[in-house]
């Protein structure tokens, strides 16, 4: 996962799922680009702050 974001309603957030999927690849790369230049693996990020989240 190279980009995330958040929502207090699941409605908001399917919504905004559904418009991501409606765009180009190109734009999405500028999404991800813009809030994660390096492409980080957000949820390697994510573990490596919190070793809990690791299942298994």
């Amino acid at each position: 996962m190279v980009h995330a974001e958040a929502y207090k309603y699941v409605e908001d957030a399917i919504a905004r799922e559904k418009e991501l999927k409606g765009w180009r690849r190109s734009k999405k790369d500028a999404l991800v680009a813009a809030s994660n230049p390096t492409w980080a693996d957000l949820l390697e990020v994510a573990i490596a702050r919190d070793p809990s989240l690791r299942s298994g």
